[in-house]
Parts: structure tokens; sequence; C-alpha cells
């Protein structure tokens, strides 16, 4: 499951009804990082040195255990919760929606608008570092395995390479 919103996220990675002072479900602090969630497990693309669109991986793209059952949730967060002003996506992998379901793994691109925004080049790269830098500051990832609880939370930025466009999460 990709949350689509802030108050959808807060709602599925709370463990609790109570109610933070913002109205929404408290954030449960003590699940992140825990139980050893702490990295991406693979970043798969096409190229190396392609930065979109790539996959991410918490569990190495292996299927859930039952399909239609979610085993992860994500939630990106940009600098704004309206999809249309949006640079990134965060899509469900899915390499064969028949056989099983992957939520453990999601697919990481540039929308329309940040398509339009930083004109990737064919091998779907964004030139500049001070344009790379504006694509990722202020993006978060989370993930929530749903077995234990625990919150994987990574901020983006600071993977950033001055000086090839790509991330490393380890």
């Amino acid at each position: 499951m990709i949350c689509a919103s802030y108050s959808d996220f807060r709602h599925r990675f709370a463990d609790t009804t109570d109610r933070a002072a913002d109205g929404l479900e408290v954030w449960p602090a003590e699940q992140v990082f825990a139980s050893g969630f702490v990295s991406i497990v693979g970043i798969y693309a096409s190229d190396s040195n392609q930065l979109f669109p790539h996959t991410l991986s918490v569990n190495a793209l292996t299927s859930d255990s039952v399909k239609g059952t979610d085993e992860y949730e994500w939630y990106l967060s940009q600098r704004t919760d309206d999809s249309e002003g949006q640079f990134l996506s965060l899509t469900k992998y899915d390499p064969n929606p028949t056989a099983q379901s992957f939520s453990g793994s999601a697919v990481f691109d540039l929308t329309a608008l940040g398509t339009d925004e930083f004109e990737p080049d064919d091998d779907g790269n964004v030139s500049g570092v001070d344009n790379i830098k504006r694509l990722y500051r202020n993006v978060h990832l989370y993930v929530k395995r749903k077995s234990d609880g625990a919150i994987l939370w990574v901020n983006l930025f600071p993977y950033v390479r001055d000086v090839a466009p790509i991330f490393v999460i380890s």
C-alpha cells in the first residue's frame, strides 16, 4: 500500500488511536528503525547510472506471502501533499500482477511536473547539482513493516551525490 496523503500516512503508520496536538494519530516514534529495520535492501534500475525510474525494495523484490495482502506500507513525503505540485512519485511495483503482489518494493520516478521542470535526458538523469539538490530537498521516504510495526525513515537529500545524480541508501 502506498499512502496518498500525509493524513493517510499518519493514520496507517500509527499504532494507537490516540490523537496528537495536530489532530492526527500519535506518531509512533519508538517504532522508527525498530527491530533492525534500518535500510533499503536494494535499488534496481535498468542501468546503474540511471536516476529515473528505479525500483526501491526493502525485501530484495520478494513477493508477499499472500497475494493481495500487503506486508509493507509506503509514503513519500515532499514539499507539498498536493499531487499536482509534486516532482516525484512512488507507485506500486507490479512486475506480474496476475501472479503475486510485491508490497516490499515500489517504483520511484519523476511525475509529469518533475519531468517538465527538470528535463531528464534519455537515460532518465537530471543534470546539474543545483537541480538535483532542489529535487531532493525535503523529500523523505517512510516504509512500515506491518508484521511488527517497524518503520524505516529515510531523508533522501543527504544521499544525493554532488558528482553523479545517483543516490545510494545503505
